[in-house]
């Protein structure tokens, strides 16, 4: 799967997002003012620029927010992909990507728990390596879906994909990701 798909996935999401569930506002996933929640997926991550990139990474995300109204939550989420894991025997190793993202997440139908999620913010690329600077910096978007299944009162297990694009310093990069996450509401 390439970039190119990406858009369709997010079609099928919204598109599932709209259909009419026969779910009641007691059944329905109740999102309570403030949640949060982990996140950890696997995909693809593009790398054009000094040094062009194509390889599978790790995903890992942390998200904190605010719940609105039922259609319509808020929220901060610190998240990244492991390209390379760094080594204590070895200071050269270790590469990654990392975001600090303002995102909301959209509910088309109360009684449904699918969602379309909208972000952006700050993308910072490090790396160990010798002779080549240790960070970029730059800005970066994401756009993805997935749906919330409710385990207990306070808990949802939310499998989710997403796509994202970014540039730092004078690198282009372009991932998508399939994973799983766990929120509890406060």
């Amino acid at each position: 799967m390439d970039l190119r798909s990406a858009p369709h996935i997010c079609l099928l999401a919204l598109s599932l997002s709209l259909v009419n569930t026969e779910v009641t506002a007691k059944e329905a996933f109740d999102r309570a003012s403030i949640w949060g929640g982990v996140d950890i997926g696997r995909g693809n991550f593009k790398t054009s620029g000094d040094v062009d990139k194509d390889e599978t990474a790790l995903y890992l995300g942390f998200k904190v927010g605010y719940r609105f109204n039922p259609h319509y939550l808020v929220g901060l989420e610190l998240s990244g992909w492991i390209l390379e894991s760094s080594n204590l025997w070895d200071p050269n190793k270790g590469e990654g990507i990392s975001q600090v993202l303002i995102f909301t997440q959209l509910y088309p139908n109360i009684g449904s728990d699918y969602f379309v999620k909208l972000g952006g913010g700050y993308v910072s690329h490090w790396n160990n390596r010798l002779g080549e600077p240790a960070k970029k910096s730059g800005w970066g978007i994401t756009l993805g879906g997935g749906y919330d299944f409710r385990l207990y009162k306070d808990w949802a297990i939310t499998p989710f994909v997403t796509i994202s694009h970014a540039r730092t310093d004078n690198e282009v990069h372009n991932a998508w990701a399939l994973g799983i996450g766990m929120t509890r509401q406060f």
